[in-house]
């Protein structure tokens, strides 16, 4: 599964910060890898329920209708997929560029003796809750920071042409796969603590760099590189299914025809890769690390929860379908009340510009949907040209 990507290397400062404190920052890590579990088992009943094309679209379109799908194609399509390529590209660039950092910095000796010394120290385990931080806005961002390095669950129901039987064998994988990789999660955070304090954590550009600088020595070199070409895969992956969300909503009339043209030798969308492209190096040159992730959390969490909810909405819509594989109902409940709180905390204080973008964009898209669709229905003509 994706989960175990660069995330583990780039989230935890931001966990760190939002949470205030040791305690809070494994709670955190530990919580929410069970609700990332919950999410995907959920979306393993929609899987076996649903046959349409194009797994959180087809989910939303069944149980909402057109509006919600496409508000759903044109927000994933045209900001959170790029915003993602944008995140790992950034990714790549910090961990790699670190490891040539300039020679300002403490000498190798005193690195190696620094890096003795951090081996076993549990200095800042011993600290436990204090500090902690009791602003559920700042907790939030602790949150969007832990849901980023879970976010590959949310894969799981494009991978499964290799597995056997999968309404009895994608459940048993997730209950698996899941808690393993929090677990890993909960002890590489834990080895962070064991080599710099918290403060370090928190100031540190790329606390794979540090952490990798003084508990290897002269080896340090191996894991920026390493986490840098993960990120690297990680942002070419988000290439190699670029056209399969836009050439599922054209087959719906809420793209463009153009959309899902592929180029006559590579077989490539190449429109929605040379779009998403530009997009990423916007977002690059605007927004930060920071402002990103939770731009992309927000986006994609809120059509997580949408998802979810659709699971609610057709086990009552829907009574004598047959369903291969059911939750438990507490399950998607918990799911949905998680982020719908997780949505609204981001407001309670004056939000961050992110969020103000994001919410406008949706709001954008639902004005956006009357005059589109008038115009694809009414006057197939202007799309015929525009193709």
């Amino acid at each position: 599964m994706t989960t175990t990507g660069p995330g583990i290397f780039t989230s935890p400062k931001g966990v760190v910060k939002g949470a205030g404190s040791v305690g809070l920052t494994l709670i955190i890590w530990g919580s929410f890898g069970v609700f990332s579990a919950f999410a995907a088992l959920c979306f393993t009943e929609l899987r076996e329920s649903v046959s349409r094309e194009g797994v959180e679209y087809a989910y939303i379109t069944e149980a909402f209708g057109p509006l919600a799908s496409f508000v759903y194609c044109w927000m994933r399509i045209a900001a959170a997929e790029p915003v993602a390529t944008a995140i790992f590209c950034m990714g790549f660039a910090d961990y790699t560029m670190d490891a040539y950092y300039d020679d300002c910095g403490p000498s190798q000796l005193h690195r190696k003796m620094l890096g003795i010394l951090a081996v076993g120290h549990v200095t800042e385990l011993k600290t436990g809750f204090d500090n902690t931080e009791t602003n559920p806005t700042a907790i939030t961002s602790a949150i969007y920071n832990c849901l980023w390095a879970y976010g590959g669950w949310a894969s799981v129901n494009n991978v499964t042409k290799g597995v056997r039987k999968p309404p009895r064998n994608l459940p048993r994988l997730i209950k698996v796969a899941i808690p393993t990789v929090g677990v890993i999660f909960m002890a590489v955070v834990t080895s962070y603590f064991t080599a710099m304090t918290k403060d370090e954590l928190v100031g540190s550009e790329a606390i794979g760099v540090t952490w990798a600088d003084r508990v290897l020595g002269a080896y340090f070199p191996v894991i920026p590189i390493g986490v840098g070409f993960l990120a690297l895969r990680s942002a070419n992956a988000t290439f190699l299914d670029a056209g399969k969300l836009s050439g599922v909503a054209v087959k719906d009339n809420k793209m463009p025809e153009v959309a899902a043209f592929v180029h006559v030798r590579s077989k490539t969308p190449i429109l929605t890769v040379i779009t998403r492209a530009i997009i990423a190096i916007i977002m690059i040159i605007l927004g930060t690390l920071s402002s990103l992730l939770n731009f992309f959390i927000f986006i994609v969490w809120a059509f997580h929860g949408l998802s979810v909810l659709a699971l609610i909405v057709l086990r009552f819509k829907n009574k004598k379908k047959k369903r291969p594989y059911k939750v438990y109902l507490f399950m998607p409940v918990i799911v949905v009340l998680g982020i719908t709180i997780l949505l609204i905390t981001p407001f309670l204080e004056r939000p961050k510009d992110e969020f103000i973008v994001a919410v406008s964009l949706f709001i954008l898209s639902f004005i956006a949907y009357l005059p589109l669709t008038y115009l694809k229905s009414y006057n197939p003509l202007f799309f015929g040209k525009f193709n």
